[in-house]
């Protein structure tokens, strides 16, 4: 969710961005979300070759300040999560 928030995003560019994730995974989880109606997934058929992108949902912004603080609290405590 963190990865969507910035704005239209690419299924690739999601992918090389969170690392170590597969293709069947993150695809899981897109569907997830938009099934949630926290992201829209549009389809640019019109491209070649066909370009997919997801877009939060007005609905999704509530959740930002939360996501960030979890995310902000991740980084500061990145240390003591890794070590175990």
């Amino acid at each position: 969710m963190i990865a969507v928030l910035g704005g239209h995003t690419r299924f690739n560019d999601l992918q090389r961005t969170i690392k170590s994730i597969s293709a069947r995974v993150l695809s899981s989880e897109l569907k997830k979300l938009e099934a949630n109606h926290l992201i829209e997934r549009t389809v640019l058929a019109d491209q070649t070759p066909v370009i997919v992108e997801y877009v939060p949902t007005e609905y999704s912004q509530s959740l930002k300040d939360i996501i960030t603080a979890l995310a902000e609290w991740g980084v500061k405590h990145k240390k003591k999560i890794t070590a175990n």
